[in-house]
């Protein structure tokens, strides 16, 4: 853990103790910054803090005598690899020092390289469909090609666009409560390497029903736009999609069938604006720039002929089919096809699957 100063110190002292956010902002406020509260707390603190909470001012005063409360917080965060960063600090999320009542400190644990990135945010329900995550994952795959892709921590959709994001360069969970919240998840499943987690609470903070809302709040404030991957109609992805709309950033969701209950909420963004997003290439045409997979891809059609061109766009789009169905989509005769076919494997464009059946590599 690096050394602090000691208004990074200030934060971290005042942000461990249970104080709604909104109080220990009006402190550093009233105080012009959180070394100046501590040296003037009694003064500020009367004017500042209700008669309730008396008994955490109490508790404050007597953590000040000596320094054993701030050495046991700080080792208590080492113990569990996290990283408290002071909103005062370089690696704070700029974009969370922008949103109405920010955090004092940012606890992080994992890849903390992602934050440098461009950020997306891909976010679904609990109750997503296992076709719709599967597509998920592939879609924050290549997401995260261009952009970090951030989300939540919960089952489903959430999950499934970090594990997409896992497979590629990586992604940032953020937590509705401290970390305690994934002991009841199963921190083993959590990829400290490839990800990053984060979350505006201390460790002990539990997960509530309100405080998904802001959750949701701060995960808009990071993306330079958003995909809805699945929600019905009183979905909490809903709210992240608001917040989204509310800062003029392009929203996507994944079209569902009239029938589906768990693609309500996307069908209803979409009618209302939101763009219509089949897969990341939908995306990628919208924010006006291209994914590493159309940059290989382009690598690797640069150099065939124009018959290959056909084959190389016809499976592009049916993703593999047999010689015959090749034949008729390319005009292409089929003795033709087979020598332009072996050309391809060649060049380590395309592979036979059997009975065939041809694909892209």
């Amino acid at each position: 853990m690096r050394n602090f100063s000691a208004e990074e110190r200030a934060y971290i002292w005042l942000d461990a103790f249970p104080l709604s956010l909104s109080v220990k902002n009006a402190l550093i406020s009233a105080a012009g910054g959180a070394v100046n509260f501590i040296k003037n707390r009694a003064e500020i603190f009367q004017n500042t803090v209700k008669a309730d909470e008396s008994g955490v001012y109490n508790d404050m005063a007597q953590s000040l005598q000596d320094d054993t409360f701030y050495k046991s917080l700080i080792a208590s965060l080492d113990r569990e690899g996290i990283t408290p960063i002071p909103r005062i600090s370089d690696g704070f999320f700029e974009e969370w020092r922008e949103v109405e009542n920010p955090p004092l400190v940012q606890y992080e644990k994992g890849n903390a390289a992602l934050k440098k990135r461009e950020k997306f945010v891909i976010v679904g329900s609990r109750r997503t469909p296992p076709e719709t995550m599967k597509r998920t994952q592939s879609v924050a795959e290549e997401i995260s090609g261009a952009f970090t892709v951030v989300t939540g921590n919960a089952d489903g959709g959430d999950s499934a666009a970090l594990a997409g994001a896992a497979k590629g360069k990586g992604g940032i969970s953020v937590l509705a409560g401290g970390f305690c919240c994934l002991e009841s998840t199963g921190s083993a499943k959590c990829d400290f390497e490839k990800n990053l987690y984060v979350t505006e609470h201390t460790y002990s903070v539990a997960a509530r029903k309100f405080s998904y809302e802001r959750r949701n709040l701060l995960l808009a404030a990071l993306g330079k736009g958003g995909l809805i991957v699945s929600a019905g109609e009183k979905s909490g992805a809903l709210i992240t999609a608001e917040f989204l709309k509310s800062a003029k950033k392009p929203l996507f969701a994944f079209p569902y069938s009239p029938e589906s209950a768990a693609g309500r909420g996307c069908n209803a963004l979409i009618k209302n604006g939101a763009y219509l997003a089949e897969n990341a290439r939908d995306i990628f045409e919208k924010l006006g720039c291209a994914s590493e997979k159309s940059a290989q891809a382009e690598d690797k059609t640069a150099k065939l002929t124009d018959d290959e061109k056909k084959i190389y766009a016809a499976l592009e789009s049916a993703g593999k089919a047999n010689i015959n169905a090749l034949a008729h989509e390319t005009g292409l005769p089929v003795w033709k096809l087979s020598g332009v076919i072996a050309a391809m494997e060649v060049k380590g464009v395309l592979l036979r699957t059997g009975g065939n059946f041809v694909s892209l590599v």
